[in-house]
C-alpha cells in the first residue's frame, strides 16, 4: 500500500554529504562568477589611474601589467568556475542517479512480493511508466531541484552582499 512505503527522504538521506558538497560546489562557482565584475571594475580604476598619473602618454608598461594581470584574475576565475561546476554535476546529478536506482530496487523488490493475481488486475503500462517514467521525473527533480535552488539562493546572498559591500547606502 502507498502508506507502508518509504518516503523519498529516506532515499535522500544516504547521500546528505555528496548533496551538501555538491550544493558548496555551486555557492563555489557562484562566487567566482561574481568575482568577474569586480575584477573589470578594479581594471578600469586601476587603468584610470594609469591614465591620470600621466594623462599625456600613459605607461605601455603599467596599462599592459594592468590588463594582463586582470586577464590572468578573469581565466582563474573562469577555470574556478568550471571546477565547480564539474564538482557540482559529479556530486549532486551523481546522488540523483544513485537515488533513482535506490527507488528502482526498492520498487522491484516490492513487485516481486506481489502475487500473480495482482498483476493480472493490473495494466502493464501503468507499471512500467512508473517504473520509468515516474522515477526518472524525481531523478530530474532531484538533480536539478538542488541544483537549482541552491543557484538561486546563492546568486541571490552573493548579488545581495556584493551589493550592500559596495554601496551600503544605495542597497
Amino acid at each position: 500500500s502507498p502508506s507502508s512505503a518509504p518516503s523519498l527522504t529516506a532515499f535522500i538521506r544516504p547521500y546528505a554529504a555528496p548533496l551538501a558538497a555538491g550544493v558548496a560546489a555551486v555557492f563555489g562557482a557562484s562566487a567566482c562568477y561574481m568575482a568577474v565584475p569586480l575584477v573589470i571594475r578594479d581594471a578600469i580604476g586601476a587603468l584610470e589611474a594609469v591614465a591620470s598619473s600621466a594623462p599625456d602618454r600613459p605607461s605601455r608598461d603599467a596599462v599592459a601589467a594592468v590588463l594582463s594581470t586582470s586577464a590572468a584574475l578573469l581565466v582563474a576565475f573562469a577555470l574556478g568556475r568550471a571546477f565547480f561546476n564539474y564538482l557540482m554535476r559529479w556530486w549532486i546529478i551523481g546522488a540523483g542517479r544513485k537515488i533513482e536506482r535506490d527507488i528502482r530496487n526498492a520498487l522491484f523488490a516490492h513487485l516481486q512480493t506481489l502475487s500473480a493475481g495482482w498483476y493480472d488486475r493490473q495494466r502493464s503500462g501503468d507499471l512500467m511508466s512508473r517504473a520509468i517514467n515516474d522515477i526518472d521525473g524525481v531523478r530530474m527533480m532531484i538533480g536539478m531541484g538542488f541544483f537549482q535552488g541552491a543557484n538561486t539562493l546563492s546568486m541571490a546572498l552573493f548579488c545581495a552582499g556584493g551589493m550592500l559591500w559596495i554601496s551600503p547606502r544605495l542597497t
